[in-house]
């Protein structure tokens, strides 16, 4: 992807829409390779750019916005994050009024940055909105429709009210991806499905189904995308925060001890999964606080 971005702009100039389009192409790469803040870095020079190419009155624009917003979120800086999305999603507003598929998203996105700030009940209610909306507009087999049914679930979750929705929320994301989509099982969307009905079962009172899909999710990152990947290390905490509420204390120590150490190496003092790790690890060491943290990944909208 790094190289036909180079070849369009050798060939084109750096501020033609399809060395922008690649230029945006490339940030979602480097997202979802793991590099968040590379894709950041990338995005607000794109968005500078188009801004300037194009104008207030584009959508691509504000597009552009929304993924700036994404990118903040997994980097912890929600406040950031929370703007950007909003202010995205104004702009869209203003520029098409009929439902459509790239304001549903950036609702989605901002219900779950509000989420993880602890406005839980406001992003359940922002999810269903933009869930309903997805099954209007897309149908409900569509890979936006079936990650917004995850997000869904973990807002639930959060929220700790009906969470046997919860649980049914993220086995129709996990069967959608795998029957609907076609996904192959040790495709990462289908493991951050399987994570999210671990934590689900788990909240829903079923510690041993949680343990045995947190596990399957975590291998399954693990030999795709890597020790280090952030997806892999907020799986890691999350295996360790299934194992204490299932009671095995020193098993759940010994992982969150691992997964803190590596999110300190890898991630950075700063980053949210290395708060929670921190947070946890003080937990492991009285086991009968069962005050943990979950580290939600949520289908990423790029």
């Amino acid at each position: 992807m790094s190289s036909s971005r180079e070849s369009l702009r050798a060939v084109l100039g750096e501020d033609h829409p399809d060395t922008r389009r690649a230029a945006n192409n490339l940030a979602s790469s480097m997202f979802l390779s793991g590099d968040a803040a590379g894709a950041l870095a990338l995005e607000e020079d794109n968005y500078r750019r188009r801004r300037r190419l194009f104008g207030t009155g584009d959508v691509r624009t504000w597009a552009t916005l929304a993924q700036i917003g994404l990118y903040q979120r997994e980097l912890g800086r929600y406040p950031e994050a929370l703007d950007s999305l909003l202010f995205a999603s104004q702009q869209l507003q203003a520029l098409r009024h009929e439902l459509n598929q790239i304001q549903i998203g950036v609702q989605w996105n901002r219900a779950i940055a509000l989420r993880l700030v602890g406005r839980a009940k406001e992003a359940k209610e922002r999810t269903g909105k933009a869930l309903r909306d997805y099954r209007e507009v897309l149908g409900p087999h569509h890979p936006y429709t079936l990650g917004c049914a995850l997000s869904f679930s973990a807002d639930h979750r959060r929220v700790g009210v009906d969470t046997g929705l919860a649980v049914e929320l993220a086995r129709t994301a996990l069967t959608g991806f795998q029957e609907h989509v076609g996904l192959r099982d040790d495709h990462p969307f289908v493991a951050l499905c399987e994570l999210g009905l671990g934590l689900a079962l788990r909240a829903a009172g079923d510690p041993a189904g949680a343990v045995g899909h947190v596990e399957a999710a975590t291998r399954t990152l693990r030999t795709r995308l890597g020790d280090t990947h952030p997806w892999t290390l907020a799986a890691a905490i999350d295996e360790a925060r299934v194992h204490a509420a299932a009671g095995d204390a020193d098993r759940a120590a010994e992982l969150i001890a691992e997964a803190h150490t590596d999110c300190l190496e890898f991630l950075g003092h700063d980053h949210p999964h290395t708060a929670a790790a921190a947070h946890n690890l003080r937990r492991a060491e009285h086991p009968t606080d069962q005050d943990w943290q979950e580290c939600d990944v949520d289908v990423p909208h790029t």
